[in-house]
């Protein structure tokens, strides 16, 4: 390749979308939602999700702040408004994280250990019931793990999903993993899903 090849490919942007409706366009919601202000949202966790969407989709850097404006609701929005409309509204990304963190009162510490307790509290009250399969329990205990994903609980996987089956079923799974063990055999949470759906089917 020539060097001005090579100089022009090289110039070409990595960032290419200005078309915010086309960014939006089949937005994931569910990994990142809207925004309305409340004080229990993490606002950093919420400007990072947005960030990613943005790189994923090839936003250009001269509307991120134009997309987020779309992605807020409520008294958020009502807030963008007037500051928009008083002239003193954010101008691009950064300036936009700056003022979307001024909207909460919290420090972000506080709305973070608000988070890590619904998680915690959450956590002692999923279990499976006697008479719900495994795969069902599964579904639950898995949306479980997303928002503890997502504000970043700290937990080990497999002794969380095991401890919150029933005991008819923890004690059946509990002496499988238990073989494995004395064979020196590592069981990473796949193989445990797999085991915990063969012992609930043979416990019918």
């Amino acid at each position: 390749m020539s060097r001005a090849l090579r100089r022009q490919s090289n110039e070409i942007p990595l960032f290419s979308t200005r078309d915010v409706d086309a960014v939006l366009e089949s937005w994931d919601y569910g990994n990142c939602s809207t925004y309305d202000g409340h004080i229990t949202v993490d606002v950093d966790r919420w400007l990072d999700s947005v960030w990613c969407m943005l790189l994923t989709r090839q936003a250009h850097p001269d509307v991120w702040h134009l997309v987020a404006f779309r992605l807020l609701e409520g008294p958020a929005l009502d807030a963008l408004n007037g500051a928009l409309g008083s002239g003193n509204g954010p101008t691009d990304w950064n300036r936009f994280r700056q003022w979307a963190n001024s909207l909460n009162p919290l420090a972000p510490h506080v709305v973070k250990a608000y988070h890590q307790s619904v998680i915690a509290d959450d956590y002692e009250r999923l279990r499976q019931a006697d008479d719900e399969s495994a795969r069902a329990f599964y579904k639950r205990f898995s949306q479980w793990q997303l928002r503890a994903q997502h504000h970043r609980y700290s937990y080990e996987p497999k002794s969380a999903f095991i401890d919150r089956l029933n005991h008819r079923l923890r004690s059946r799974v509990c002496t499988r993993l238990a073989r494995y063990k004395q064979r020196a055999e590592p069981v990473d949470f796949s193989l445990l899903y797999v085991v915990v759906l063969e012992e609930d089917a043979r416990s019918d």
